[in-house]
């Protein structure tokens, strides 16, 4: 698959930050899957981001971080607590490859397996549940050669092959 479009850079450095929201960071993190082009950009923002930290002064901990964070680690994560989508490591086994894996991990169908409900003209979406309020994650089904639904801010189509 050939990618054509890519996140613009800021969205990559605030993925190498890990400041990115769930829903994001899944559209980031399938996109880097297929990208090498962008793989190389996130090392670099990863390795800028390394030099800054290690320049940065010491800071004073409690005597007791350490307890908390051990603490911490014990505790349920919110993305189990919330009922998080994420496959099992058995299922993930036996799912197919033509998502990326980070992707699979979400939906847990293969492409043709996905429950996809029509949203005209040929196109089809599936929703995929995560914990963040701030957006939502969907997967379109498009055909090839054909355009997509029209964004609502500007009226322009989006062309299917742009999707990857």
């Amino acid at each position: 698959m050939t990618v054509n479009h890519h996140p613009h850079d800021d969205l990559l450095l605030s993925y190498a930050a890990g400041s990115l929201s769930e829903t994001w960071s899944l559209a980031v993190a399938s996109h880097l899957s297929l990208c090498p082009e962008c793989r190389r950009t996130l090392e670099l923002a990863e390795t800028i981001g390394g030099i800054l930290f290690a320049d940065m002064p010491d800071e004073r901990m409690s005597l007791d971080a350490l307890d908390h964070v051990l603490a911490r680690i014990d505790q349920p994560s919110s993305e189990a607590a919330s009922g998080n989508t994420q496959l099992s490591l058995d299922k993930r086994a036996i799912v197919s490859t033509t998502f990326p894996r980070v992707l699979r991990e979400y939906v847990g169908h293969d492409v043709d397996d996905v429950p996809w409900k029509s949203i005209g003209g040929g196109a089809y979406q599936h929703l995929i549940e995560t914990a963040d309020k701030s957006a939502r994650a969907r997967l379109l089904r498009i055909r090839s050669r054909k355009t997509g639904p029209q964004s609502r801010t500007s009226r322009k189509r989006v062309d299917a092959r742009s999707l990857w």
